[in-house]
């Protein structure tokens, strides 16, 4: 909220930040056109039923079948042919009943994290995931709660502003690395895997 009001005191037509990028060439200037950092969100999804007797699970309505239709979808869903960019769904964490080994679990939540590199693309996820949550919950008779943790939408480089960039970058001799965020996210997946071997070997 402070930011934005001193952008409107000020006039602040243009807005330039600076990111450390590891495992590019020291001093030198990447750039990237378009995407910079994905829109992403938390979703937590809890589905509630009825617990019932573990000898007797017809009774109640156990949410594990639900939640593991939503797993399923959410690989469907992120497999189409559709997207105008990079789309990621990542299961953070599934929790179903408890350790009552005589009771047919009536509550879970699924946890997971939804990234998209083009806006539409992720409002399209967000959009179809939570249909498809609510409209199982209700066919099978269960109530769905859906909450978002950290949402944000994706950071867009303007083309304008990265040119003057790059004519600063000429001007001061500085290397210029064009790249894309797709480029950016395998590399920082080779620098990990390298980092991973290292410490387990």
């Amino acid at each position: 909220m402070l930011c934005r009001d001193i952008i409107k005191e000020k006039n602040i037509q243009e807005i330039y930040g600076f990111h450390n990028i590891p495992g590019f060439e020291q001093n030198s200037v990447l750039l990237l056109p378009g995407t910079f950092a994905c829109a992403s969100t938390g979703m937590e999804i809890t589905i509630t039923g009825t617990p019932s007797h573990a000898a007797y699970p017809e009774a109640g309505k156990n949410p594990a079948g639900v939640i593991a239709s939503l797993i399923q979808f959410k690989d469907i869903l992120l497999q189409k042919d559709c997207y105008n960019g990079m789309v990621l769904g990542t299961v953070i964490g599934v929790a179903v009943g408890s350790e009552a080994y005589g009771v047919s679990a009536g509550k879970g939540t699924l946890r997971l994290t939804v990234r998209a590199e083009k806006e539409e693309d992720f409002q399209s996820i967000i959009s179809a995931f939570q249909t498809q949550a609510e409209e199982l919950s209700r066919r099978n008779g269960m109530k769905c709660m859906i909450r978002f943790i950290e949402p944000f939408p994706s950071t867009e480089n303007d083309r304008d502003c990265i040119e003057k960039v790059r004519r600063a970058a000429l001007e001061n001799h500085k290397k210029i690395i064009r790249s894309s965020i797709r480029k950016i996210i395998l590399f920082r997946m080779r620098l990990w895997k390298r980092y991973w071997i290292c410490t387990v070997h």
